[in-house]
């Protein structure tokens, strides 16, 4: 059990956050890529309006979704939300990048932190469930749509087991970690790098900005 903690919080735990990473820049530049293709956005010489055009772009599928289905689309968001602000307002995990690295983040109360945990758990469910009724949705599904909701609802679980010492504390650890940097490996090779699920229906363009001279 020592040697499999040893080697999760280790070389496999640096390999999780290399790729992470490595894969997050070959998205933004992929990014950059297709949406400059949809919209012309590499075009402008004015930084500030790439930027808005390129939010504009991320966003337009979440606004597009609000729209038609509220509820969906507030899931959507609270996962992306919780999915990165949980893990970083974590006293714990706090307690470790302190300890390993010098730093931190502002930490949580914990029944905050738990509260949130539970909602981004429910989030997860519901954009899981959400795809199930309709035969269009699970048609253009796939398994990489379903991995990251369930992935992460098992490092959430996992943790908050962890964390209040419920069940065997040594192999639930070792879960909430071996989850944790698979769902960093899956997350760049996923479409969950977009704001919203590929079920929210079509990619809505950002608007051009008129006036502005092309490169």
């Amino acid at each position: 059990m020592d040697r499999i903690y040893e080697f999760l919080t280790g070389p496999a735990l640096w390999a999780a956050f290399t790729i992470f990473f490595i894969g997050l820049v070959v998205r933004f530049a992929c990014l950059l890529t297709i949406s400059g293709q949809e919209t012309g956005i590499l075009r402008y010489e004015n930084l500030k309006n790439v930027l808005r055009s390129l939010a504009r772009w991320l966003v337009g599928p979440w606004l597009a979704r609000f729209r038609t289905q509220p509820a969906l689309a507030v899931a959507s968001f609270l996962f992306y939300l919780f999915l990165l602000g949980v893990p970083l307002t974590l006293r714990a995990h706090n307690t470790l990048l302190e300890e390993a690295f010098s730093i931190s983040f502002a930490s949580l109360r914990e029944s905050v932190s738990d509260a949130f945990a539970m909602v981004f758990v429910a989030s997860a469910l519901t954009l899981i469930a959400a795809r199930i009724p309709s035969r269009e949705v699970r048609s253009r599904s796939s398994p990489w749509d379903y991995c990251v909701p369930v992935l992460a609802i098992a490092v959430f679980i996992a943790g908050f087991l962890a964390f209040h010492q419920i069940g065997p504390y040594g192999p639930i650890l070792i879960l909430h970690i071996f989850f944790a940097e698979k769902l960093l490996i899956v997350i760049p090779l996923s479409r969950s790098w977009r704001f919203t699920p590929s079920s929210a229906g079509g990619n809505a363009a950002p608007e051009k900005f008129e006036g502005q001279k092309a490169l």
